[in-house]
């Protein structure tokens, strides 16, 4: 194909549609849901915090898993 076919061409853009202050704000939420980082922590837990509750348990004196 030569250069000489593209003269001419016609490159339009589609209209953007209107965007809302809730979906800004909803897709500003996934954006920092992302970008979320955790750092562990000894000690008391704050409201708020993310936990992990490691323990063993018994049933009628036998250890069972989970």
């Amino acid at each position: 194909m030569q250069i000489n076919n593209y003269k001419g061409l016609k490159i339009g853009k589609e209209k953007a549609e209107p965007v809302t202050k809730e979906q800004v704000e909803i897709e500003i939420k996934k954006l920092l849901e992302r970008a979320t980082t955790f750092k562990e922590k000894e000690g008391k837990s704050n409201n708020g915090d993310i936990v992990n509750i490691d323990f063993e348990g018994f049933v009628d004196g036998v250890s069972f898993e989970g």
